[in-house]
């Protein structure tokens, strides 16, 4: 099975989607939409934006619990499941932003608790 990126191509192109008004859809640059193509693992947040006017995008990427993911990302913004798909692009986007913030702080604080348990051990090293 081809990876995310291509198979949103493949969507995009058989159904004669233009890159551009899906950017303007989504209040983006066309390069953006160009780049997600090589992504793998095209992050589902971009997916759910493109839902929006392209539910058909569903079949496409089955492997999605699209029902559980609008509960989940609703409920991360207080938001009804229901009235998820009125929610902006912009808000959609704070959504990814806020999410990415806190997956680097974590990545940061492992890396931070590797060195400090790294230096504990030299120090216990070198009294013994």
């Amino acid at each position: 099975m081809s990876h995310r990126g291509e198979r949103l191509r493949k969507f995009f192109d058989t159904n004669g989607i233009k890159y551009a008004q899906v950017a303007r859809d989504l209040g983006i640059n066309k390069n953006t939409i160009h780049n997600w193509m090589s992504y793998p693992h095209l992050d589902d947040v971009h997916l759910i934006a493109i839902s929006k006017r392209h539910p058909d995008i569903k079949d496409i990427f089955p492997e999605i619990a699209w029902a559980a993911l609008k509960e989940f990302t609703a409920a991360q913004v207080n938001v009804p499941a229901e009235e998820y798909g009125s929610l902006s692009v912009d808000c959609i986007k704070k959504i990814d932003h806020w999410k990415n913030k806190y997956i680097s702080l974590l990545e940061n604080y492992n890396d931070l608790m590797i060195k400090h348990s790294s230096l504990i051990e030299k120090v216990i090293l070198d009294k013994g």
